[in-house]
């Protein structure tokens, strides 16, 4: 299966690392897959992601989920994976597909997926919404949605040193303002 996504360059500019920072934009993907793909694979077997699903994976970063999702559904499964920055991505493997794919600007096929899963990717889209619409067109009638996203209300709950509560907050304000971040 190889679904119809628009056709489009090999990277996105809009939420793309830049060049100069790519090695720094591994590390980063590598330290976030140790700290949540356990909690994260372990949260999925409970939702009894099984063998023969066809599971799309938004911001796929390095692939660690998708190759995990692919584990789960093999045999007879699929799973894509999608990033607008494809240059972490490794491997090849059996009823995995890597592909380019803006989920705010490129269309899905619709009612395909019985799971579609995004991890840290909502709280940096502007068009959030409009991401999950897409999301859920893509996912087929009793389809499961999964989206985890960083909970920063819980984190500013906590008592911070005031140097680098203020440090946090200008990052936060700054990112809202740039990007749109929620």
């Amino acid at each position: 299966y190889r679904p119809a996504l628009a056709a489009r360059p090999a990277m996105s500019t809009g939420y793309r690392a830049p060049d100069d920072t790519a090695e720094l934009e591994r590390k980063r993907l590598q330290y976030l897959g140790a700290l949540f793909d356990e909690p994260t694979i372990s949260r999925l077997r409970r939702l009894e992601v099984r063998p023969g699903w066809k599971c799309l994976e938004i911001g796929a970063g390095s692939g660690s989920v998708a190759r995990a999702l692919a584990a789960l559904v093999a045999p007879d499964g699929e799973v894509l994976a999608t990033d607008v920055d494809d240059r972490f991505l490794v491997g090849d493997e059996i009823h995995l597909e890597f592909r380019v794919h803006d989920v705010t600007r490129d269309p899905l096929p619709e009612g395909h997926f019985d799971l579609a899963h995004a991890r840290g990717v909502f709280h940096s889209l502007r068009e959030r919404v409009h991401a999950l619409d897409v999301m859920i067109a893509a996912t087929r009638p009793g389809g499961l949605i999964v989206i985890e996203d960083p909970d920063w209300a819980v984190f500013d709950a906590q008592a911070l040193p005031p140097t680098f509560a203020a440090l946090h907050r200008a990052s936060q304000d700054g990112y809202a303002a740039a990007i749109g971040y929620d």
